[in-house]
C-alpha cells in the first residue's frame, strides 16, 4: 500500500532534515523563479545540473506543470539550511529541497534514464554548471562492462583476434 502524503512528509522530516550531506536537490517553477535563474546557477560557483521537465505526466494522464530539477554537489557535507540557502537563491521551493545519496542516480533521474515508463528527456538538454559533467555522471560500472562484453562478442563473431 502506497504511503499517504502525510506519512511521506512525516518520514521526510524525520529522516532527511538536519542531515549533513554533499548532494542536494530541489525543483523550481519558472514563473516563480528569478528571470535569470540559469545565470545564477552558472555564476554561483556550485557544481550542479539542472533539467527542465515540460512533458511529465500524472498518473491520471494529465501534463504536469513545467518545472526544473536542480541538483548541486558541495565539496563537503553541509546542513540542510546551507543547501536550502543555495537552492532557494536559484528559485527552488524550500519545501522541495532534499538530500540525495548518489550523484549518478540523481543525474540519471534528470532524464528518466532508468524509468522507461516516464517521458525520456534528451541528455543534451541538461544544463551543467560549476564543472559538472553530465555524461560522466550518468555512466555506471555495469554499463561499462556491458559495452565491453558487446565488443568482445562482436570481435568473436567477426573473428577479430588482434589489432594493428
Amino acid at each position: 500500500m502506497p504511503m499517504s502524503k502525510e506519512k511521506k512528509a512525516e518520514w521526510e522530516r524525520k529522516n532527511r532534515s538536519g542531515k549533513v550531506r554533499k548532494i542536494w536537490w530541489g525543483y523550481l517553477y519558472e514563473d516563480s523563479a528569478p528571470d535569470n535563474f540559469l545565470d545564477l546557477m552558472r555564476e554561483s560557483g556550485m557544481e550542479g545540473l539542472a533539467m527542465k521537465h515540460d512533458r511529465d505526466v500524472t498518473a491520471a494522464g494529465e501534463i504536469k506543470e513545467k518545472h526544473w530539477h536542480v541538483v548541486v554537489r558541495f565539496s563537503h557535507a553541509v546542513q540542510a539550511k546551507e543547501a536550502k540557502d543555495i537552492l532557494t537563491s536559484f528559485g527552488c521551493k524550500e519545501a522541495s529541497v532534499q538530500y540525495r545519496d548518489n550523484w549518478t542516480a540523481v543525474a540519471r533521474y534528470l532524464c528518466h534514464l532508468d524509468d522507461p515508463n516516464k517521458v525520456q528527456y534528451d541528455p543534451a538538454d541538461v544544463v551543467e554548471f560549476g564543472g559538472a559533467d553530465y555524461l560522466a555522471a550518468i555512466n555506471r560500472t555495469a554499463d561499462k562492462y556491458r559495452i565491453i562484453a558487446e565488443m568482445c562478442d562482436w570481435a568473436k563473431t567477426n573473428r577479430v583476434y588482434s589489432f594493428n
